[in-house]
């Protein structure tokens, strides 16, 4: 049986409300260089590495499907100038 339209609308509204966390600054700075998951508008694990994120997921009977899973890049970048004559 299909699933009702409005439930899938639902689940894709709450899905981007989730994801537009990923662009809030205190997500950025607190994370930076790691990665991070992402649930239900939460973080709900973070780590090193993806495999101790996706540990922690599953700990917690997260719906993987459902979880959304980014890392955070060091932002800070270094600009190398060369000035021709």
């Amino acid at each position: 049986m299909a699933e009702d339209p409005q439930h899938i609308i639902n689940e894709l509204k709450e899905f981007r409300k989730t994801a537009q966390l990923l662009s809030s600054r205190e997500i950025s700075d607190h994370y930076r260089g790691e990665w991070v998951a992402l649930y239900a508008r939460n973080v709900c694990a973070h780590g090193e590495t993806l495999e101790t994120v996706l540990d922690q997921v599953d700990a917690q009977g997260l719906p993987r499907e459902h979880t959304l899973i980014h890392f955070i890049e060091d932002e800070s970048r270094v600009m190398i100038l060369h000035a021709h004559r």
